[in-house]
């Protein structure tokens, strides 16, 4: 009987190991053939443990075209039909480079959308692009999941990382040398201007001489505005921070960006 028992613990040892080792892997695809076996073993290992903390971590590396498709929609479609993603709102990020056509590129998902802002991604990018371009991959995928470890821990904290922002009282503190120089200026020109103006005066008992009656001909006028109006009307502008969204195919939210390397 007890021979029967671990027969039976061998097979189901032997039937579960393949699948453990497909999920060890399953967060880098490198079909690009970037990476060597240990390499693609330590990425999978970081991406595990982002994993544990709520957030899907994928690489997947490529060549050839996108089927058609933009490398956005290439990316989210990806990330969506291949069942990445943790809990109910599919949180994670996949990160995309393509050999082929030197893109590359992030799609998030879920609350990635609000841990990973537009200018954290756009930070992200000047981090890892040189990688990519230098052929050092494995240093770029691993300062990858370096940088997404602080985002996740900076959106754990309430604080993601977004464009820095001044308050009000800063604002006015930092803007008031700059119009003390202003003021400055404008007043020394204005004091050399009138200086300038008074260079002509000359005492005189008669000014009859100054006037040639024969040379005043008015042959031109023009209407001269000494003064006008403009009012300002703010525009939108995407510098403003946070995270830009579209839908996918699958009609889930995501957020992203790239470039190319």
């Amino acid at each position: 009987m007890k021979r029967l028992i671990l027969i039976a613990l061998l097979i189901l040892s032997l039937a579960v190991a393949p699948v453990s080792a497909f999920a060890a892997s399953a967060s880098v695809i490198d079909d690009a053939d970037l990476l060597t076996d240990i390499e693609e073993a330590q990425l999978a290992a970081s991406a595990d443990k982002l994993r544990a903390r709520g957030f899907d971590i994928v690489i997947l590396t490529m060549t050839g075209d996108f089927g058609g498709k933009s490398v956005v929609r290439y990316a989210d479609d990806y990330f969506d039909y291949n069942g990445y993603g943790v809990g109910a709102d599919h949180t994670g990020v996949l990160l995309l480079v393509n050999m082929t056509t030197r893109d590359v590129y992030v799609s998030t998902s879920g609350k990635a959308i609000r841990a990973f802002t537009d200018y954290g991604i756009d930070t992200l990018l000047d981090e890892i692009t040189p990688y990519l371009a230098l052929g050092e991959y494995a240093d770029g995928f691993e300062s990858f999941f370096e940088m997404a470890d602080s985002f996740i821990t900076a959106y754990e904290n309430g604080t993601p990382i977004d464009i820095p922002t001044q308050s009000n009282a800063d604002r006015l503190i930092s803007a008031i040398p700059v119009c003390l120089i202003i003021g400055a200026v404008i007043a020394l020109i204005v004091t050399l201007s009138l200086k300038r103006g008074m260079n002509t005066v000359r005492a005189s008992k008669d000014a009859a001489y100054a006037v040639d009656r024969s040379s005043f001909n008015l042959s031109r006028q023009y209407d001269v505005y000494l003064y006008s109006r403009t009012r300002r009307i703010p525009r939108n502008d995407s510098s403003s921070g946070g995270s830009s969204t579209h839908r996918s195919s699958s009609g889930r939210s995501h957020g992203g960006g790239g470039r190319k390397f």
